[in-house]
């Protein structure tokens, strides 16, 4: 019987400048399988050096793999994967295969998967590459769905300088991506089909990000 890859380890996407700066070189928070590993120490460091609490941007990077978790019960579950499906349709428009190519070539190179941080690939030969069993545009493409979704969390705007996604922001491609997204992922209450009301009243706290995870 054939192995079965090793799961594909999913981890808090940062931006490039955002990791330079705050002289990252691992990731603060990464889930293989059903594992969750966070750098405690650096978590603490960078939230010190951006003048939160430690405590919030844990809760933010539980929330975001609790998001990943819930993607890949929905991919189990499916009979075709529901990421897989999502990109297909996003190719066949709107916004179409090559503006959707460029988003996610442009989302790698904004928010590095670990091959191209460390310069081993450049964003479009890591789009056509695999990582445990799924293609890298798939494991893309969530990543940059569940970075839209903290930057439209309003707790989440103290952290924001660590996954900002406004330069991208500007492509009329990227904002098609995100709008579609939502719809062509199962709503789950919270999940990665779930994007913020953005009628809702904003938080009084950052505190209330760890609410997220009742």
């Amino acid at each position: 019987m054939p192995r079965r890859p090793p799961a594909a380890a999913r981890d808090l996407r940062l931006t490039a400048t955002a990791r330079a700066r705050h002289g990252l070189q691992a990731a603060l928070f990464s889930v293989r399988g059903d594992l969750m590993t966070s750098d405690l120490p650096t978590v603490r460091r960078v939230a010190r050096e951006l003048g939160v609490d430690a405590g919030d941007l844990y809760a933010l990077g539980c929330i975001h793999e609790i998001q990943h978790a819930l993607i890949a019960a929905h991919e189990r579950s499916a009979p075709r994967p529901v990421l897989s499906r999502a990109l297909a349709s996003l190719a066949a428009g709107p916004p179409g295969r090559a503006a959707t190519e460029r988003v996610l070539e442009r989302y790698l190179a904004r928010f590095p998967s670990p091959a191209v941080a460390a310069g081993r690939r450049s964003p479009s030969d890591d789009l056509r590459g695999r990582t445990g069993g799924r293609s890298n545009r798939t494991l893309t493409l969530e990543e940059l769905l569940l970075t839209a979704l903290a930057n439209a969390n309003p707790a989440a705007a103290p952290l924001q300088a660590l996954f900002d996604d406004r330069p991208l922001a500007r492509d009329p491609a990227y904002r098609r991506v995100v709008e579609r997204l939502p719809g062509l992922l199962p709503a789950t209450p919270g999940g990665p089909g779930t994007m913020p009301d953005p009628d809702a009243p904003e938080p009084e706290s950052r505190d209330e990000i760890a609410a997220g995870l009742d």
